[in-house]
This record gives structure tokens, C-alpha cells and sequence, in this order.
């Protein structure tokens, strides 16, 4: 989500902006938490890429034997791709001939040079979505976005401070009059700010004084920045989850929980399915393989994610973003 002020700026920028140790710590931690990274190209192939294929990660073809490692690393080829523009397959890039579009680089497995290939005749499935932490003030941006293929934007709304975010109805009403179907907000909580419930109904009380035509009625809570937000108690942190879901209830208003597999277990501990037990749906966090959920390997409590942000630090329209996007 961008982290703390900046998306959340006085935070990381969607786990990532806090001091360029934490930064680059937090980038590394996105990556290398998946399952689907490559483990380079087939040998003997012009197309595919080595990859975990019992973890999920592949929706095409599967050849054996020409991939070093384990068993579980085989060839995938035609690895199906569902970007804003419509899908495709996961080619090498000087393969993409007879698509009627540019191969779009971020919705694949594999290196740079495996890109979707899109089909524009063929619709992009799911919603493909935009979280940001800056003011959205231009219709003009706001509508770009939408042609763009995104029709669905998370705004900040509290910072990790221990404020309010006063930009985040000036984002929500722009992005409803541009055409957005649904404005949620995310809350990055202050967790040495204690009351954990009064930041929501802060945050709550905000958004139905200011805009409650454009924002949709569901929070987000923002759960990163382990060693840095949050401490090393994880039943401390449990507890204070747990005030923030207790606040969500208290207003009732729906929310979730934006967190990766890496933070989650970090901060809350690999036992803790506090969240998942309540409901919470699960904002997934995989900076790879665009509009899927290949590759998801649960945690948390949760068997599935509701949302998975797929990329970040991107720039539509002239405005700072993260990616993300749902099946429904």
C-alpha cells in the first residue's frame, strides 16, 4: 500500500517506504516470500520458464526433466496472463507476434523478457484495482485511470502518525465522479499510539462526515512494517489487532486485512488465525503474476485472498500507484 505518509509516506511505501534499510528490506521480503519466483529458462526451450509447479504457479503447459532442482521445479509454457486490458499468454517477448497489443511487462512469471502477450479480444477477467496515498484531485487523472482498465481504488485514510489522512475524501469523491465503481479506504495504524478501537472510529467518523457518497464502507487495516511499527511480542500485537477489529465492529463497518505472508507471520505469529476466524477477508500482498492467485500459499487462518495487490511503486496517468486486483 504504500507505506505510512507517503502512501503511508511516514511509513514504507506500500511496505516499502520507511528508511532505505527498511525499504529495500521490505522489497526483498515481497519478493522472495514467493513461491513462484524462476528459477531461470527451460533448457532446450524457446518458451517457458522453471518455476514451482505443485505450489500452483502454472496454468499452462508442464514439461518434466528440463529444469534443475527438485521435482517440484518443472517447465511451464503458455502460463496463462490477465492484465487490465485483457488476457493473454506469458511469452518471451520477441514470441509476440499475431497479439494485437505490446507484451505488458508484470503479469508473468519469470524474467523480464516473459511478458503477457494480451489478446484485447479477449476482456481482462476479475477487477483490476489502483491503492494510493496521495491526493487524488484531477477528474482528469481520475478518468485516465479508468480507461486504463481500473475501476476500483483504495485511499488512505488514517496515517501511521496517529492522524487522519485529510486528502483521503478529496481522492474517494474524485475517483467516484471519474467512474470508479468502489472507493474502500485503508487505515495504517499507529501502534505506539495505543487505542487501537479510536483510531477506526477516528477514521470511520471521518469518512461518513466528509464523503460517505463516494467511500464505499469498508476499511481496510494495513498490517506491516514489522521491527519498525510493530515490536516482537507478537501477543502484544495480537492484542492490538484485535482493538482494531473490535473497532470495526463497534462502528459496524466491514474490514479487512492488507498484510503478506512474510509480515503476517511475523508480527502475529505462525499460529494466530484470529483475523481469519472473525471473517476478515485477505488483501494479499505478491509483487508478481498480475490479475491471478497463482501461487497463493495459505496462512494466517485464511485458505484463500478476497484481493491480492500484484504490483507497486507503478505510475498511471502521471500519479503514484500500487496494483491490484480481485476475482470478483
Amino acid at each position: 500500500m504504500a507505506i505510512g505518509n507517503r502512501k503511508m509516506t511516514d511509513c514504507t511505501k506500500y511496505t516499502i517506504l520507511i528508511l532505505s534499510v527498511v525499504m529495500l528490506q521490505t522489497a526483498v521480503v515481497h519478493v522472495a516470500g514467493s513461491v513462484c519466483l524462476s528459477q531461470g529458462d527451460c533448457s532446450g526451450f524457446d518458451q517457458g520458464v522453471c518455476i514451482n509447479v505443485t505450489a500452483g504457479c502454472c496454468g499452462g503447459q508442464v514439461q518434466s526433466g528440463v529444469c534443475p532442482g527438485n521435482s517440484d521445479i518443472q517447465c511451464c509454457s503458455q502460463n496463462p496472463c490477465n492484465a487490465p486490458t485483457g488476457q493473454g499468454t506469458c511469452l518471451r517477448t520477441q514470441e509476440c507476434t499475431g497479439f494485437g497489443d505490446s507484451p505488458i511487462p508484470g503479469y508473468c512469471f519469470g524474467g523480464s523478457n516473459t511478458q503477457c502477450c494480451v489478446d484485447s479480444s479477449l476482456p481482462p477477467t476479475g477487477t483490476f484495482a489502483l491503492d494510493i496515498s496521495a491526493e487524488l484531485s484531477s477528474l482528469d487523472t481520475a478518468q485516465c485511470m479508468v480507461k486504463s482498465g481500473f475501476s476500483r481504488i483504495v485511499v488512505r485514510s488514517f496515517r501511521s502518525v496517529g492522524s487522519i489522512d485529510s486528502n483521503a475524501c478529496t481522492s474517494m469523491t474524485t475517483a467516484v465522479q471519474a467512474g470508479f465503481s468502489a472507493a474502500d479506504g485503508y487505515l495504517f495504524p499507529c501502534t505506539s499510539c495505543g487505542d487501537p478501537a479510536g483510531q477506526v472510529t477516528d477514521t470511520v467518523q471521518y469518512l461518513r462526515s466528509n464523503c460517505t457518497d463516494a467511500w464505499s464502507g469498508f476499511l481496510w487495516l494495513d498490517i506491516e512494517g514489522y521491527g519498525t511499527y510493530w515490536g516482537g511480542n507478537a501477543t502484544v500485537n495480537q492484542d492490538f489487532f484485535e482493538g482494531l477489529v473490535t473497532g470495526c465492529d463497534k462502528n459496524g463497518i466491514p474490514c479487512g486485512v492488507y498484510c503478506s505472508q512474510d509480515e503476517w507471520l511475523s508480527i502475529m505469529g505462525p499460529d494466530y488465525t484470529g483475523a481469519a476466524d472473525s471473517g476478515l477477508p485477505l488483501w494479499w500482498v505478491l509483487w508478481s503474476g498480475g490479475g491471478t492467485y497463482f501461487g497463493f500459499v495459505p496462512y494466517g487462518g485464511w485458505d484463500q485472498p478476497a484481493f491480492k495487490q500484484y504490483n507497486g511503486d507503478q505510475v498511471v496517468c502521471g500519479f503514484d500507484v500500487d496494483y491490484d486486483w480481485a476475482e470478483a
